[in-house]
């Protein structure tokens, strides 16, 4: 029998899902998809009010939503990403 065990979170994961967790859609897997998804936006060049209209567009959430999850992303998993 094959026993699965989690991934272990990174610290700016667990920070990120702190500062996420209940203002945003979704559960954990989710909202880490969510905001790996906006970081790469983030990182290629798509700009800060793009990545928030996309994330909310494609996850339903409001903008005031997409906007403090996009803002938990850049401040704890993707520090470096340009704008």
């Amino acid at each position: 029998m094959t026993v699965l065990t989690p991934i272990p979170l990174t610290a700016d994961q667990t920070n990120f899902l702190n500062a996420t967790r209940g203002g945003f859609p979704g559960n954990d897997d989710q909202l880490l998809l969510a905001g790996n998804q906006a970081c790469r936006m983030l990182y290629t060049g798509q700009g800060t009010q793009a990545t928030i209209d996309t994330t909310a567009a494609t996850y339903g959430a409001s903008p005031q939503q997409a906007a403090a999850l996009v803002g938990a992303a850049r401040s704890t998993m993707c520090t470096q990403a340009p704008g």
